[in-house]
């Protein structure tokens, strides 16, 4: 695995791939409605396991694709956002921002910076 590969922001919720989720996930669905339908439909054992071994393995494949195309959605829309927004250079620059995110909420009242900067640092640090 590259080291592109490893430090990608998706790559990690709850230990798995997004892309592998989407396709396990997937492919149980299919699995689990092949072994229902053909329970319904009266099918013997063989040809029921056989069908639904078919059909995971059919929705497997496109789960993978389908979760492919939503991780490269995601991450440029996360390129593109992140590139668009200001991103701190250091925590004063972090507390700044918040003083005046805290300023435009309460509608430009005179507020104690120093109290609100003290508050934020250490929240900060």
């Amino acid at each position: 695995m590259s080291e592109a590969q490893k430090n990608h922001p998706l790559d990690s919720i709850a230990g798995i791939q997004p892309v592998r989720a989407i396709g396990g996930t997937l492919a149980l669905a299919g699995f689990t409605i092949a072994l229902l339908c053909g329970l319904h439909a009266g099918n013997p054992v063989e040809t029921i396991v056989f069908r639904s071994l078919g059909s995971m393995a059919c929705c497997l494949i496109m789960g993978l694709i389908a979760g492919r195309f939503c991780d490269v959605a995601i991450t440029e829309y996360m390129t593109t956002y992140l590139r668009s927004q200001d991103v701190p250079q250091s925590d004063m620059d972090v507390i700044d921002l918040a003083l005046q995110l805290q300023q435009e909420r309460y509608g430009g009242q005179n507020l104690d910076n120093s109290t609100n900067a003290k508050d934020i640092a250490e929240i900060v640090n």
